[in-house]
């Protein structure tokens, strides 16, 4: 189980959903979610100094403000310090093929997963990072 996930998104319902679906299959301890990219960019910097990251993060491209390209270039000059401690997954509702093709330029980005989250994406997304879903039901979202 993975200790910790942020979940990057403007929309309610896709974050519910998203959340539920990390439950249900027993992917993630704890989901914290982020309605604006700019708010988790800060707890990514503080989680730097404080060396405590998410190991996670889901991260919508469409959002107001600061979308999931801003937030991904934001991270670029951290690169370094978060490739051996960060999975980005990209969860979107966009279906265009530029999208993937320019989501695999980021080394930071494991995959490309469309909304809404599945299980099939979750156990996916699970065997990519090698990690085995919990045997018990103590997941908090």
């Amino acid at each position: 189980m993975i200790p910790r996930a942020y979940l990057i998104d403007d929309d309610e319902m896709s974050c519910y959903l998203s959340r539920f679906m990390l439950k249900m299959q027993k992917a993630v301890d704890e989901v914290i979610t982020f309605y604006e990219a700019k708010e988790a960019l800060v707890a990514i910097q503080a989680g730097l100094e404080q060396n405590d990251l998410p190991s996670l993060i889901l991260l919508d491209l469409n959002m107001p403000l600061m979308d999931g390209w801003e937030f991904l270039e934001a991270l670029t000059p951290l690169e370094e310090k978060l490739k051996d401690k960060v999975q980005i997954f990209i969860l979107t509702s966009s279906v265009d093929p530029a999208d993937e093709k320019k989501s695999q330029t980021y080394s930071l980005v494991s995959g490309f997963i469309p909304k809404p989250l599945s299980a099939e994406s979750v156990n996916l997304m699970m065997q990519q990072l090698n990690v085995n879903p919990a045997d018990s039901d103590t997941t908090k979202v």
